[in-house]
């Protein structure tokens, strides 16, 4: 591994060689579990809210700092090219969550070359001025990047990959966050969630209870409900809700309000990412209260996440067979 400061270009690149194709390399930075592992420092783990990793899509992070103040970052990805090429965009932000003007934003492109071995990743930040790359390099830029690098060798070294059961953590007060991997290609991946026979063939709810109710919304403004019922008693449980952003296959964004119940609604925000062989699905919770943020963690509902994917791989199978 090394690092090269080019003044001249005013570029400081990170190289290393790993012992994986290009596309093991490329799932780190795809998979928001998996890059939330290569950032942070030790002791301050880095929270990734968000990785949209497709062009025109935003990632974003906090890390607790040593002095007990919040490091928040954000991103554009300006280029993909799996699993070859991507290139980001860092955007700085004032006190008051707006683009800096003072801070311009810098270029990141990474690569990932195969080699008779492998593949061969370099990290390269580009810089507008030799004063903003000197800076950098005297804030510490140099060791994080290859700290960065360090941190990608032990991730790819794991061998379960992105073939994790899903999970469900508070990354916020208000906010809940749940990961999985679906062994299914992504248009699959959201279709499972768009189309009704589909949805009837996995997202059948508790065992035993009928999905009477199911209409779905695609667009922006569309609504959608769903509703679940129990034969044997009558009783009736159900979402709906409005749909806010819609990027097929890669982003949906929806209000979701509980039926039959006095319970207050939520923001969903899904995010469906290639990867290897698959899909790493990430469900973003927006609650309005910490006290409801608990009472859903409570439910369990990661273990009910982990069942309705394998029922979902189950489905597409099945119509393919």
């Amino acid at each position: 591994m090394s690092v090269e400061i080019d003044r001249e270009a005013l570029t400081i690149t990170v190289t290393a060689d790993f012992p994986v194709p290009p596309q093991r390399v490329w799932d780190v930075f795809a998979d928001i579990r998996q890059l939330e592992r290569i950032a942070g420092a030790p002791g301050r783990p880095a929270v990734y809210t968000r990785n949209d990793f497709r062009v025109g899509g935003r990632s974003a992070f906090w890390q607790p700092l040593s002095d007990g103040s919040t490091l928040e970052g954000r991103w554009e990805w300006a280029r993909i090219e799996p699993p070859h090429l991507w290139e980001s965009i860092d955007e700085n932000f004032d006190e008051f969550g707006e683009q800096s003007r003072d801070v311009p934003a810098t270029r990141i492109v990474g690569t990932n070359t195969p080699t008779p071995d492998g593949t061969r990743f370099a990290m390269t930040h580009h810089f507008l001025s030799g004063s903003a790359l000197e800076t950098a390099v005297e804030n510490g830029t140099t060791a994080r990047m290859a700290h960065t690098a360090d941190r990608i060798a032990e991730v790819i070294a794991d061998p379960d990959g992105p073939g994790l059961p899903p999970t469900a953590m508070a990354i916020s007060d208000t906010m809940i966050r749940i990961c999985g991997y679906l062994d299914v290609a992504v248009e699959d991946a959201w279709r499972a969630h768009q189309d009704a026979e589909l949805l009837m063939a996995w997202m059948f709810g508790p065992d035993g209870w009928t999905m009477p109710v199911i209409e779905v919304a695609s667009l922006p403004g569309e609504r959608y409900r769903f509703e679940w019922e129990n034969p044997a008693t009558g009783e009736r449980l159900g979402y709906q809700g409005e749909v806010v952003e819609a990027i097929e296959p890669y982003r949906m964004v929806v209000t979701e309000h509980p039926i039959h119940t006095t319970a207050d609604g939520f923001i969903s925000d899904v995010t469906y990412v290639p990867v290897a062989g698959g899909t790493v699905l990430t469900q973003l919770i927006h609650c309005p209260t910490r006290e409801q943020r608990d009472e859903l963690l409570t439910t369990g509902f990661a273990v009910g996440f982990e069942h309705a994917y394998r029922r979902l791989e189950a489905a597409i199978r099945a119509e393919r067979s």
